[in-house]
């Protein structure tokens, strides 16, 4: 595995879930693809929930990447961070929750989940904004590659007119300090 290769490289290795440890095995799964460390969401003392929901909010990434960053003093990290609060179900808000004006949309229930979704897209914004901030601020050299591994599931019928590539590869975007330059080439990930 690429923690593997890593590991092998010198780095230091830890996967950040802000879900249960033991969902899908993955407190086994991540040692066996040799992380050092793993860190669900039972480990997270400082997560926050959203009632109703078996979640982390992403914000607790912050702390946790820079807690793995400063155990491991000079060291090299390779961190894999998993967020959830895009991924499943997006439940309808009331219009009274809503951060954005929204218009042309018939269907009331359809448009509380749109809300629901950019009310938690707004929220990934913010913490993706101050992680690139912290690691701004540090001084070492890093690079940070950021994926989903689907697109958001709004709207089902929309997917009969994707395209092959859009079904089954994901944007991506990367940031890093070390000027790296960004190649001319198409920002997907192969997910099968």
């Amino acid at each position: 595995s690429l923690v593997r290769y890593f590991s092998k490289e010198g780095y230091n290795t830890t996967a950040i879930h802000n879900y249960q440890g033991e969902f899908f095995s993955r407190h086994e799964v991540y040692r066996n693809l040799g992380f050092d460390t793993y860190i669900p969401y039972e480990c997270m003392p400082d997560v926050e929930k959203i009632p109703s929901k078996i979640w982390g909010n992403d914000s607790v990434f912050l702390n946790h990447i820079e807690q793995a960053l400063d155990s491991n003093g000079s060291e090299k990290n390779f961190i894999y961070a998993i967020t959830v609060q895009l991924h499943g179900e997006y439940n309808p808000i009331p219009e009274s929750e809503y951060t954005m004006k929204i218009s042309g949309i018939k269907d009331k229930e359809q448009e509380g989940a749109i809300a629901y979704y950019v009310k938690q897209l707004q929220e990934v914004d913010k913490m993706v904004q101050e992680l690139i901030t912290m690691l701004s601020e540090r001084e070492e050299e890093t690079y940070v590659m950021f994926y989903g591994d689907h697109m958001p599931s709004l709207f089902v019928e929309v997917s009969d007119s994707m395209t092959h590539q859009q079904k089954y590869s994901t944007p991506f975007f990367t940031w890093n300090n070390m000027g790296i330059k960004k190649a001319e080439i198409s920002s997907y990930v192969d997910l099968y």
